[in-house]
C-alpha cells in the first residue's frame, strides 16, 4: 500500500512538472544577443533568455554571426515569443524553450545546422544536419562552442563534448 501511495505521489509530481514546462509566458523580443540567446520584454521587464537544449557557435567562432542572423530571422525584434521555463543558468539567464512564429527556435536552429544539440531530443535533427552538411557542418574541423570557450579562457574544466 505504501509503495502504491509513493508511486502515485511520484506520478502526480511528474505531471505537475511536465505541465509547468508547457505553461509558458509570452513576451516580446527586445534584442537577439547571439545564436542561442535573446532579451525578452516580459510584462515590462527585460529578461535574458538562453534557448534550452542547444549551444550555438560563439560570436567570434565560425558560423557565430550566421547563427545570430538565423535566430534574428526566426524571432525578430518586436515579435511575440512563447517561453517555457526550465531553470536559471550560472549567468542568471532563464533557460527556456522558445517558440516563435516559425516554431520551436531550438529545433529550427539545430535543423539548419547552426546549433549543436545538447539533448537527446535534438540528436536526430543534428544527425540530419550533419549528413546534409548544413550550416556549421559544411565546414571541416567543427569545434563545439564549449570547447571554443574553454580554449579562449584557458580553462579546460568548462569543456563539454556533444
Amino acid at each position: 500500500m505504501l509503495v502504491l501511495a509513493l508511486l502515485m505521489a511520484f506520478l502526480a509530481g511528474f505531471f505537475v512538472i511536465a505541465n509547468l514546462w508547457r505553461l509558458g509566458s509570452r513576451g516580446i523580443v527586445h534584442r537577439v544577443a547571439d545564436g542561442d540567446g535573446l532579451e525578452v520584454n516580459l510584462d515590462g521587464q527585460i529578461i535574458r533568455v538562453r534557448i534550452a537544449n542547444i549551444d550555438a557557435p560563439e560570436w567570434d567562432q565560425p558560423f557565430g554571426r550566421a547563427a545570430r542572423a538565423q535566430l534574428a530571422k526566426l524571432c525578430p525584434v518586436g515579435s511575440i515569443v512563447e517561453l517555457g521555463w526550465s531553470r536559471i543558468d550560472v549567468y542568471g539567464r532563464r533557460v527556456s524553450r522558445v517558440r516563435c512564429s516559425a516554431g520551436d527556435a531550438g529545433n529550427v536552429m539545430i535543423s539548419a545546422g547552426l546549433a549543436h544539440a545538447i539533448s537527446f531530443r535534438g540528436a536526430a535533427r543534428q544527425r540530419r544536419a550533419v549528413a546534409g552538411r548544413l550550416g556549421l557542418w559544411s565546414a571541416d574541423g567543427v569545434i563545439h562552442p564549449s570547447d571554443w570557450r574553454a580554449q579562449r579562457s584557458g580553462n579546460s574544466l568548462w569543456s563539454v563534448t556533444a
